[in-house]
């Protein structure tokens, strides 16, 4: 009997002994695993991610469907013209210039200092101002992917990537749907970028900075949030809550730009 007691024992000691090292095993090649997938450049990771959206958002719906068929969808839901929502904010901008009635009559929902922003396209024939407002998105979009980034970066060690990223949204379904409206949020997000640059790389630009940010704040409201950008050191918490209260202050008073009543319909 004490043979067999001493036999089991040992056999499960065994047992036990090549478990633990089965599990060692399997944690270093986990580990080694997920090193190996840590130390991919970035610019794997940026190409993984495209792979990953142009399967499931173009091959799986257009080609991978239930109904066995092609199913290829309207790629942008155009109206008749392009450039409505851009027509539509000029129309705004000329209720309050030219009629005198406040730009929320029509159903505005921008800030309205932003109606004071295309105002200067009211004496252009509106193909005109769609041309010099898309060739200005256009341009925003470059200072966002080619020239800050490039300003950021060493050029030749991010340039592979910078270049993937600008090819990428320049193709993009929501480039394109913005020059198609005519929106501005490509410009709203150009003028946050570049504060945010001026700010941390030109110290005697930082009132220009202020002022940028505040245009695509008073533009779309969102960009409020890249404030916090504007902070360099966070120990300095006393200057940080002075800025961060005279952008708010500035901001919040520039939307009764058009008047208390105009700021009520906004």
């Amino acid at each position: 009997w004490g043979d067999c007691f001493f036999l089991k024992v040992k056999n499960l000691s065994i047992s036990s002994g090549a478990l633990i090292l089965t599990q060692v095993v399997i944690r270093m090649k986990l580990t080694s695993i997920i090193d190996n997938i840590s130390n991919w450049k970035i610019v794997t990771w940026v190409l993984l991610g495209l792979a990953v959206g142009y399967f499931l958002f173009f091959i799986q719906p257009v080609f991978i469907n239930s109904s066995q068929a092609m199913q290829f969808f309207e790629y942008i839901p155009t109206f008749g013209q392009a450039g409505m929502d851009l027509e539509t904010t000029i129309w705004y901008a000329k209720l309050w210039v030219v009629n005198g009635y406040s730009p929320y009559v029509g159903g505005g929902t921008f800030p309205p200092l932003a109606h004071v922003f295309f105002v200067p396209l009211l004496s252009l024939d509106f193909p005109i101002a769609y041309r010099i407002f898309t060739a200005f998105t256009l341009l925003c979009f470059l200072l966002t992917t080619l020239w800050i980034p490039y300003q950021l970066f060493e050029a030749e060690r991010k340039k592979t990537l910078i270049l993937l990223i600008f090819i990428s949204g320049l193709f993009s379904y929501g480039l394109q749907f913005e020059i198609e409206r005519g929106q501005f949020s490509v410009i709203a997000y150009a003028l946050s970028l570049l504060s945010i640059y001026l700010f941390h790389r030109h110290e005697r630009a930082m009132p220009l900075s202020y002022i940028l940010l505040s245009i695509a704040v008073q533009l779309k409201i969102y960009p409020a949030i890249f404030a916090v950008m504007l902070i360099k050191d966070w120990r300095v918490w006393k200057d940080n809550l002075k800025r961060m209260i005279g952008l708010a202050a500035f901001n919040i008073l520039a939307l009764f730009s058009l008047g208390t009543q105009n700021f009520r319909d906004f």
